[in-house]
């Protein structure tokens, strides 16, 4: 039976993180492909209301020869994954991958995360779920490629465990920058408090008018479990 795959993200469509995780994914696999058509970074759980959603082709082989159908779609991630779950494909995925984030998702992080929220919806709809992140906020397609090895070699655990893991099971990986030769392993931990300060700078645009863009920094100190 053909192992069939839906892959979303929520830096977009274009970015590297999401053209590695279907270069990673096993040959014999069939991988259908919906994400935004921009960044949506810390979109959480988010829904659009307000205005209409739109589905367009999207060429996927251009990725990788696994994807056999591609969409980009003007919304959030958790849109991406309700409309290919009910109007783009005729079938449950076996699988849904999010990512790879380009940057950690850790402690708090997945509260506000759109590859968590990605995810997220996948285990709601009883289907195993991975949300992808590398501990790496430069865009190199470089630093990419050094790691897909890794998430192929940890996809095919993941296979190979299946059967015990539970159907509504959603998984937070964040991959170290590091090659295949360095990695010793895999480490399962907690959740660490991990907060940001909410700071919001003040400005004035040509009109007059003020605005506000958040600019908070982690706070500084040990990371508490």
């Amino acid at each position: 039976m053909t192992l069939r795959i839906l892959i979303s993200n929520d830096d977009g469509i274009q970015a590297q993180g999401i053209k590695t995780l279907c270069q990673a994914m096993p040959s014999e696999s069939e991988v259908y492909l919906v994400a935004p058509s921009k960044d949506q970074s810390g979109k959480s759980h988010s829904l659009t209301l307000h205005h209409p959603l739109r589905a367009y082709d999207f060429e996927g082989k251009a990725f990788s020869s696994t994807v056999k159908k591609a969409f980009v779609v003007n919304g959030t991630p958790v849109d991406c994954i309700k409309i290919a779950l009910t109007q783009l494909l005729s079938f449950q995925p076996d699988w849904i991958l999010s990512g790879i984030n380009h940057g950690p998702n850790l402690g708090m992080d997945v509260l506000y995360s759109g590859t968590v929220g990605a995810a997220s919806e996948g285990s709601l709809h009883g289907i195993k779920s991975v949300a992808f992140s590398l501990y790496n906020y430069t865009r190199r397609a470089s630093d990419f490629e050094k790691i897909t090895p890794i998430v192929s070699n940890f996809f095919e655990y993941l296979l190979k465990k299946e059967s015990d893991l539970p159907d509504k099971v959603l998984l937070n990986v964040n991959l170290p920058n590091l090659s295949k030769k360095e990695v010793k392993g895999v480490q399962i931990a907690n959740l660490c408090r991990r907060m940001y300060s909410d700071r919001y700078e003040k400005k004035t645009d040509p009109r007059g008018e003020d605005y506000y863009w958040l600019s908070g920094e982690l706070l500084s100190g040990e990371l508490e479990t």
